[in-house]
């Protein structure tokens, strides 16, 4: 009888252990937003990850010979400030944040690192909609010489708009027409 006590208690705790991995990998939090590449182009993505995965982002580096470590969700914006830098572990760079209550800040030696999805050379995934297919399709994302920042939770829509005169322009156009003016994503949160 005590053996079969030992043995229920041994299996419960070995289930008890299992159960604690998966119920944090069960709330890890993803996020939405917008990459906007170095030559004008963007793209809404769904999170980052796999089909099948949301992988959790953060970021990593110095504020003030601090070491700091960032989870993208509770950020704003990111901007990538070295166009030279990889922002992986061995590849770091400048990368000026914003956080969510508008404050803006620099961190040094910084690195963009996502869980699962993340590949040396500053590399990694995302999911978007496909508008041709109306499918959700995976995608790599490089940051080197490429992404410029991350919105995070920003939807660019279809439209352009020209920030000095306010008019809105199809997307398929980069420039104002009648202007000459570099037109901007008209974005809403």
């Amino acid at each position: 009888m005590r053996r079969k006590l030992l043995s229920v208690g041994l299996v419960f705790l070995i289930l008890f252990a299992f159960k604690i991995p998966f119920v944090a990998s069960a709330e890890r939090k993803g996020f939405s937003g917008v990459l906007y590449f170095r030559d004008g182009s963007a793209v809404e993505f769904n999170h980052i990850g796999g089909l099948e995965n949301i992988d959790p982002c953060e970021i990593w580096g110095k504020l003030k010979s601090q070491d700091v470590i960032l989870n993208c969700y509770e950020i704003r914006e990111i901007h990538f400030a070295d166009t030279n830098k990889r922002y992986d572990t061995d590849d770091r760079g400048d990368l000026i944040i914003v956080n969510r209550q508008g404050q803006k800040f620099t961190l040094q030696e910084g690195y963009f690192w996502a869980d699962g999805s993340w590949h040396k050379g500053g590399k990694f995934h995302f999911t978007y909609n496909d508008p041709i297919t109306n499918s959700v399709k995976k995608s790599p994302a490089k940051i080197h010489n490429k992404i410029s920042h991350i919105i995070i939770e920003e939807h660019i829509g279809t439209l352009k708009c020209n920030p000095s005169n306010k008019q809105y322009f199809p997307a398929v156009y980069n420039y104002d027409p009648f202007t000459g003016e570099k037109l901007q994503w008209a974005t809403h949160r």
